[in-house]
């Protein structure tokens, strides 16, 4: 067993307030049998959001790295900044 599905194992009691309708779409998620119980549904919406922040983080990370290569690329002249003078010079009609 990983170190997320022990930590999960283990069950700490919390005491949560919601909003009138969130409880009441927590019921009904329950009264249609999609949760056994509100625990259930807060579990479920906890696990998606944790899954969404590492989702996030690794796009954002993502992002950064290719800033950063890019930058790289246009400070070593791999790259330069678009220029359509040197189209229009080439023959070719930008307009």
């Amino acid at each position: 067993m990983n170190g997320e599905g022990q930590e999960e194992s283990r069950t700490v009691a919390r005491n949560i307030t919601v909003p009138r309708g969130l409880d009441t779409f927590v019921k009904h998620l329950v009264g249609d049998g999609l949760f056994t119980n509100y625990s259930d549904v807060v579990r479920e919406a906890l696990r998606n959001l944790r899954n969404d922040t590492n989702l996030q983080k690794k796009q954002r990370d993502a992002i950064l790295k290719s800033r950063e290569e890019c930058r790289a690329d246009q400070d070593s002249g791999r790259i330069r900044p678009f220029d359509t003078n040197h189209i229009n010079e080439a023959g070719f009609d930008a307009s």
